[in-house]
């Protein structure tokens, strides 16, 4: 029998808003394994971002950043950054167009203190990594801005035909995935993922599968939400979770229950992978 993998997102798949991960979740990556198959996260957030009760679940390895760092029993596979002068040209750019933005490297996530920040923004992610979280104004930026992608937030002080110019600007160096808005205290704010061009979760299974000589056929892709879309085409069989968006579940070959009522236990069920 063919060694089969499966990948997960993991906000909205994994673990919910509240950062709880359902005990049949933890039991079926442990029981996936159990019978041979591989378990990988694969997500937009970089390594350093990635909650540690997910990490401590125990997966064959990872997929982050968008693609642009894969590892496998803690072996790094593959890794990309972005030039020291493409990061300063993406930070002037961002500043000139007034947008905030939280600079996504391996080991370190960085914020603009100059640009718009969301109220709590600095707070919730200082909670997440800690020590890890840096100001662009406490370091030398034109070397130690080592990010591999960012994420920009546009606030209402942003005229809409800046969003324009700024997202014509980054398409020459970036795919640009824009998310849904998200709304603070009625602000509607508009969220923009820059990634380097070619790179995806999608592109990080392909990679993945090739070096360990898979067969993309036999991967199994678990996601919720329309950031997902390009990871659940690219595996051999794309799961959206029964809590995930409309989009999501165009795109997926099959969909399972929500996060809350054991949809990953249930799908791996279905498909005889535990």
């Amino acid at each position: 029998m063919n060694r089969k993998a499966a990948f997960f997102d993991i906000d909205g798949t994994l673990m919910t808003s509240k950062g709880f991960i359902p005990e049949s979740t933890r039991d079926s990556i442990k029981m996936l394994q159990e019978k041979g198959n591989l378990a990988f996260i694969c997500t937009g957030r970089t390594k350093v971002n990635i909650p540690s009760q997910v990490i401590n679940l125990g997966f064959s390895g990872i997929i982050s950043g968008c693609g642009t760092l894969i590892e496998h029993d803690n072996n790094t596979l593959f890794y990309y950054e972005l030039s020291h002068e493409l990061a300063v040209q993406t930070l002037n750019a961002i500043r000139k167009y007034k947008f905030g933005a939280v600079y996504e490297g391996r080991y370190n996530l960085y914020f603009d203190p100059e640009g718009f920040n969301p109220p709590g923004q600095v707070d919730t992610l200082r909670k997440s990594v800690g020590d890890n979280l840096l100001s662009i104004n406490d370091i030398d930026v034109d070397s130690e801005l080592i990010i591999s992608k960012a994420t920009c937030v546009a606030g209402s002080e942003a005229d809409k035909w800046d969003r324009v110019k700024f997202l014509n600007l980054m398409s020459e160096y970036y795919d640009v995935l824009i998310q849904q808005p998200i709304f603070i205290n009625r602000e509607r704010l508009d969220v923009f993922e820059i990634v380097p061009e070619g790179m995806s979760k999608g592109s990080g299974i392909r990679r993945l599968c090739e070096k360990l000589g898979l067969s993309v056929s036999d991967t199994y892709a678990f996601g919720d939400s329309v950031n997902d879309l390009e990871m659940l085409n690219s595996s051999g069989t794309g799961i959206v979770m029964g809590n995930g968006s409309n989009a999501a579940k165009e795109y997926g070959d099959y969909i399972t229950d929500d996060i809350d009522h054991d949809g990953i236990y249930n799908a791996l069920k279905n498909f005889d992978l535990i």
